[in-house]
This record gives structure tokens, C-alpha cells and sequence, in this order.
């Protein structure tokens, strides 16, 4: 059933001749706000079995080393680990023609490349992605050295050739790069990277091995059932039903705070306030009533403000405050 609103617009441009029979209604109605094609329970809401979870992304000033550590990785809380994975993540982006934009939707892809499932995800991802930042782990070292060496139009070509040909990996590498540098980066590369990339996975996450999930801006969503697909349309989906929550208000007050002259590091703060906005939302979960812990009213922690009328009846309401 269309909205209202919906319809009384229809019937004034049909009045005014905006709209003919050769219109086609469905999609024009598609291309207006919060208006979507499709449905996917997994974006839209939570269900016993796909609740809404979100990683803690509040902590700041994570160390890039500590993930060349697992060892010492392992012993980080689950605050800690996340901060470290996001300092040091490599990301797949497009840049415009002033340079590298801020970008509202950060995805990060969680799979095993070395599986055709898996792989199809990113592939997915990468079909899709256009304003957003696309960040990979764990992935095999071609993938990762591709990402952190190459540019993105460059890294996002090879990589669709080498999940159709492994043999170009010699061939293409990086164009660019010699292949004596390609060989010394991949035979150097440090396999803890990976290692601590599993345990983020297992101890943070809570995914099971082998299985197929991304985040968008520290939600989880997965891990995806056996037959499960995600199509570079749900992508956009979601992209859409983001957009809606987190506007352009946001990125111009997010600019405006001059914090950084990085564009990524704006990115990462625009990827925690949405986290957080999102977990507050209320829309996303039931609301519940909380009870408030009885406090004395001689106690000093209390400041009581009398009703004007004190003979009349008056509403009780109980403000909690931080002191800080």
C-alpha cells in the first residue's frame, strides 16, 4: 500500500501532466527516499537467530605492531583488540578527483579467499562498493600485499583476474612494482598478521572457523548461513538503508571539527559515531523499562525540586546525571 503522501504526489503531477502512461510508476516511487527494492531481514532487523551486535569500536590510539604480535595480541581485552585491527587495516576505496574523499560506510570482510563461497562475498563487496571503504581479513597474502602496494583502480582489476586465473600472479603483479619487490614482500610477509587477524575473529567476534561475515561500521552481520547469499544488491541495500541514519549533516560537522588533515583518520571517526548512534538507536531494539536504584532523599547525591503547586497533583520525574 503506497503512503499517503506518496499518493497525493502522484495524483498532482498525473494532474499537472508530469505523469503520462508511458511512466513507469514502480520506478519512480524507487527513487524516492527510504523507498527500497528489496528486503533482507538480516539489514532491516534483529531475530533470535540473527541479533544485532555490535563491536566495541570506542577505544582509541591502538599500536599497528601489536598485530605483528599474536602472542601479545591474544592478551589484549576485546576493546583493545578491535582498536589495534583498526589502526591497522588496509583498505580498498575509490578516490575523486581531489583526492582521497571521507567515506560514511566502512565494511570490513571477514572470509577465507582460498574458499569459492567466501571468495564470492568479496567479490560481491567489491562489485559493489563505490562511496564506501571495503577492508579485508584474514586474505591470502597476494590479496593483501595487492591492497597495501597498489592503487585502487589497479588493485580492484587484478584482484577480479586472480580469483578467475591464479596463475597471473607472476604476470600482472604490480605493473607497477618490479617483481623482485613483489617476491621479497610476499616471501618476507609476516604470517602473524593472519594469526591475529583468526583470533579477533574467534575471541572478539565470537565466528566460528571457516565461516562468512562482514561489519559495516562496527555492526556485525553474520556469521551467513551454509546457503545463504549476499549479493552486491544487498550491498546496496544496505548502503541505502545506512544513508538514512547516518546524512550528510553528519560528514559537514564531522569536517568541520578540523581534527585531522587524513581523510582515513575522519573515516574511522565517522565509522565509530555511527557505531555508537546505531546501538542507541531505539528503533533497532524493544525498549525496555530499567528501574532506578532507590537513593535516599537526605542523601547529598540528590537535589529535590519541590512542585510549584504543592496542593496539586504533579508528575514525578527523576533525572540521572554524570558529574563528569
Amino acid at each position: 500500500m503506497l503512503k499517503r503522501k506518496y499518493n497525493f504526489k502522484i495524483q498532482q503531477q498525473v494532474y499537472y501532466g508530469q505523469l503520462r502512461d508511458s511512466n513507469d510508476i514502480i520506478e519512480i516511487l524507487n527513487t524516492k527516499p527510504n523507498v527500497v527494492k528489496r528486503l533482507n531481514q538480516r539489514i532491516f532487523g534483529q531475530t533470535p537467530s540473527m541479533p544485532t551486535i555490535y563491536v566495541d569500536l570506542s577505544m582509541i590510539n591502538g599500536q599497528t605492531k601489536d598485530l605483528l604480535d599474536s602472542k601479545k595480541f591474544q592478551t589484549l581485552s576485546v576493546r583493545e583488540q578491535a582498536d589495534v585491527i583498526m589502526a591497522s587495516m588496509i583498505y580498498l576505496g575509490k578516490k575523486d578527483e581531489l583526492g582521497q574523499p571521507l567515506y560514511l560506510i566502512t565494511l570490513w570482510i571477514a572470509c577465507d579467499l582460498d574458499r569459492p563461497d567466501e571468495r564470492q562475498l568479496f567479490l560481491n563487496a567489491l562489485t559493489y562498493l563505490k562511496k564506501s571503504r571495503l577492508g579485508t581479513h584474514p586474505i591470502t597474502k597476494a590479496v593483501y600485499t595487492t591492497i597495501r602496494l597498489l592503487s585502487y583502480p589497479i588493485a580492484h582489476t587484478f584482484i577480479f583476474k586472480l580469483f578467475k586465473d591464479e596463475s597471473i600472479i607472476e604476470d600482472l603483479i604490480f605493473k607497477r612494482k618490479s617483481c623482485q619487490t613483489v617476491e621479497h614482500e610476499i616471501a618476507t610477509f609476516d604470517d602473524n598478521i593472519f594469526q591475529s587477524h583468526s583470533i579477533f575473529i574467534e575471541q572478539t567476534l565470537h565466528l566460528p572457523r571457516g565461516s562468512r561475515s562482514f561489519l559495516v561500521n562496527g555492526r556485525i552481520l553474520g556469521a551467513l548461513n551454509e546457503n545463504e547469499q549476499y549479493t552486491a544488491n544487498d550491498f546496496i541495500l544496505l548502503d541505502k538503508h545506512l544513508s538514512t541514519t547516518m546524512n550528510d549533516r553528519l560528514i559537514c560537522i564531522v569536517s568541520k571539527l578540523e581534527l585531522s588533515n587524513d581523510p582515513s583518520q575522519l573515516s574511522d571517526l565517522l565509522m565509530r559515531i555511527s557505531s555508537i548512534i546505531s546501538q542507541n538507536n531505539k528503533s533497532s531494539s524493544p525498549i525496555t523499562r530499567k528501574q532506578i536504584p532507590h537513593i535516599s532523599s537526605t542523601s547529598k547525591a540528590v537535589l529535590n525540586l519541590p512542585a510549584k503547586q504543592i496542593n496539586e497533583p504533579a508528575f514525578l520525574i527523576e533525572a540521572i546525571l554524570d558529574p563528569a
